[in-house]
């Protein structure tokens, strides 16, 4: 017997449950095929974008401090991160809240209002923490190791493949005003909270 099980419902998603009833605590996870291995140069960064978005608030939690409040309300965590091929977004929670935490989950990714002042401020947010990046060497190598590895593969920088930037993002008056502690506050995906405790 597998320790997972894998459903595909009638509207195509995958489902994969693995159930430890030993255990009084949930992690549910949704993960979307959002990452920069799937951007053009057009839309460069967008799944990143969408995921510090994704926290904003949505039509019944039109607050972050609103979402924030409903997984704080049943002493649940949660975050997301961006990565080359994925885009996961999590709630760990005692396993009787399991509902709230998938409802809470469906109501951001389906629901979020991307209004328009947010916007504005997370482009702010985004380009300080590019920036972080460029300051911190042991990731900037990484991505210089990326780049060269795509190009052998023959995908080109500007590829679906996805790349790191090479040069330093321009600055926005609200990026310049950003301390790393204010963004960490602001922001809850792992790369800011990682950024805020070397900051």
């Amino acid at each position: 017997m597998s320790v997972f099980e894998r459903q595909t419902l009638d509207n195509g998603l995958r489902l994969l449950t693995a159930s430890m009833p030993q255990v009084a605590s949930t992690t549910c996870f949704v993960f979307l095929a959002a990452g920069s291995r799937y951007e053009t140069p057009e839309t460069n960064g967008i799944a990143h974008f969408a995921e510090h978005m994704f926290f904003k608030g949505t039509e019944r939690r039109p607050t972050a401090r609103d979402i924030g409040m409903a997984i704080d309300g049943i002493g649940g965590e949660f975050n997301a991160f961006t990565g080359k091929e994925y885009t996961g977004y999590y709630v760990k929670c005692a396993s009787e809240h399991q509902g709230i935490a998938l409802d809470v989950l469906a109501d951001m990714l389906r629901h979020s209002k991307f209004d328009e002042e947010e916007i504005d401020r997370e482009k702010g947010v985004i380009v300080e923490e590019m920036n972080m990046y460029f300051d911190t060497p042991r990731d900037l190598i990484g991505g210089v190791y990326d780049d060269l590895g795509t190009s052998r593969r023959g995908w080109s920088s500007a590829s679906p493949a996805g790349s790191t930037a090479t040069s330093r993002p321009r600055s926005s008056a609200s990026s310049a005003t950003s301390s790393r502690a204010a963004r960490a506050r602001r922001c809850r995906c792992s790369r800011c909270r990682t950024g805020a405790a070397r900051a």
